[in-house]
């Protein structure tokens, strides 16, 4: 097996380059992002740090 590492992206993504091998379906699951409620929280609290800094 090549590393897409499941059947579906195997299927759907031949050729395709490993940055750009995004695939939305449930059978994907080596190319779906499954920590988006992580990252979340990460991106608020830079965005909370960024804009409570002070500026001059």
């Amino acid at each position: 097996m090549t590393s897409a590492e499941n059947p579906v992206a195997e299927r759907n993504l031949q050729g395709c380059a490993p940055a750009t091998r995004y695939l939305d379906a449930i059978g994907s699951y080596s190319t779906n992002e499954v920590a988006v409620n992580w990252n979340s929280a990460l991106a608020w609290i830079t965005a909370f740090a960024d804009s409570a800094a002070p500026r001059g």
